[in-house]
């Protein structure tokens, strides 16, 4: 599985939303398509400056690979030892 992510030149990632930040972690998306969408809705509600809001910044491919598999009720119960 890919996610994505928007990376500023200081390294920084893109907290998404309407009124997006760079932050430290950020937000993921699961396909390019939604990162679409997300310069959609900053576009629509007025905010057309997209392109300067993101200049010089990188859409980051990340690719997820399973390491190891937890018991979920296993790790429920021993969760606060």
């Amino acid at each position: 599985m890919k996610i994505y992510k928007i990376k500023n030149k200081e390294g920084k990632f893109s907290s998404g939303g309407l009124y997006a930040d760079f932050v430290q972690k950020g937000k993921a998306w699961h396909g390019l398509d939604r990162i679409k969408l997300h310069l959609g809705v900053i576009e629509r509600e007025g905010y057309s400056k997209v392109t300067e809001k993101y200049k010089g910044c990188e859409i980051v491919e990340y690719e997820m690979v399973e390491k190891r598999a937890i018991d979920l009720v296993k790790f429920y119960k021993e969760r606060k030892k």
